[in-house]
């Protein structure tokens, strides 16, 4: 309780995202920011400084002190993810250290779809439900407020256009799915009185798919084509949409209600599909590994070296 909570949090929290560099060092790169934006979120929006203390402390305007506070916390486990494994950290030879922009070919919106379709289909009918439902709770009169702030939306609008298009161009042809969708998810965040727990999932959503983008224009110096900077970095966008997917699922299930008979009937059909296809890996997936052998003629046995008698290099 109090700031001894704080502290425990913050070391509990240092030492489990911290455990990422030994366990899985790609991992430390995404979950370390995840991390910072969950306490820097939650300190700027509830902790609410006390009376006392200090006179040049008590000087400062209360969102002053909440903004330092915040940074302190951001500091605090920032420092103690790095230094509570600086032993590891000291004697790890790290094998790839550098990024260059990648030049080889682009996922195809088909590979994408086949790889992310279950998850973005159940995240995207979340995301029409919601917005159909802010639409519907806000009054007309309400875009008034938006007059002031005109020239960033369309500043933000144009800028959103020429990133599809200039990514598009050179042959990054996901951008036109991902980047709209992240700016969807983006805007959805500002929605008055949503709860914190949807705010998390949209700020998953957006991060996921910003990794599946960056895949696309960055590789790490040294990798077999892009190979690991796939592998790797799609690991971790999968985590974030299945917990986001499931989460969405969850929410939907209990909005279908209110959803027309043929709405649901058909979105019912597609998750079906959807879902049956996915399952699909589980069989095709193990056969197809049973067949790739690393010397097809070698006899089926319990030996293990059996195939050296086979196998060339």
């Amino acid at each position: 309780k109090g700031w001894l909570g704080v502290g425990c949090g913050l070391l509990l929290g240092g030492l489990s995202i911290g455990a990422l560099r030994p366990t899985n060092t790609w991992d430390i790169y995404t979950y370390l920011p995840l991390g910072i934006v969950a306490v820097a979120y939650t300190f700027l929006v509830y902790y609410e400084p006390g009376e006392r203390g200090l006179s040049f402390w008590q000087g400062l305007s209360k969102n002053t002190r909440k903004i330092l506070v915040a940074l302190a916390a951001v500091l605090g486990l920032a420092l103690l993810s790095l230094l509570l494994y600086q032993p590891f950290a000291t004697w790890y030879a790290q094998a790839y250290s550098k990024v260059m922009l990648w030049k080889g070919s682009h996922t195809s919106i088909t590979a994408y779809l086949t790889h992310w379709g279950l998850f973005l289909f159940l995240l995207v009918s979340w995301m029409v439900w919601e917005t159909r439902d802010w639409l519907a709770t806000t009054p007309l009169s309400a875009l008034r407020k938006l007059q002031p702030h005109r020239a960033w939306i369309y500043t933000a609008l144009a800028a959103l256009l020429l990133a599809v298009a200039g990514l598009v161009f050179l042959g990054v042809r996901i951008a036109w799915v991902v980047l709209p969708l992240a700016a969807w998810a983006g805007v959805l965040l500002l929605r008055p009185g949503m709860p914190d727990t949807k705010r998390f999932i949209l700020f998953l959503v957006g991060t996921a798919l910003t990794l599946t983008l960056m895949v696309e224009v960055i590789v790490l110096v040294g990798d077999i084509g892009r190979m690991n900077t796939v592998f790797k970095f799609y690991l971790q966008a999968w985590t974030l949409l299945s917990i986001s997917a499931a989460a969405a699922l969850g929410w939907l299930l209990l909005a279908l209600p209110a959803w027309s008979p043929r709405w649901r009937l058909a979105w019912q059909v597609v998750l079906t599909a959807l879902v049956a296809g996915a399952a699909l890996f589980t069989v095709m997936g193990s056969m197809a590994k049973v067949k790739d052998r690393m010397a097809p003629q070698a006899s089926h046995t319990l030996d293990g070296m059996a195939y050296m008698q086979y196998a060339g290099y």
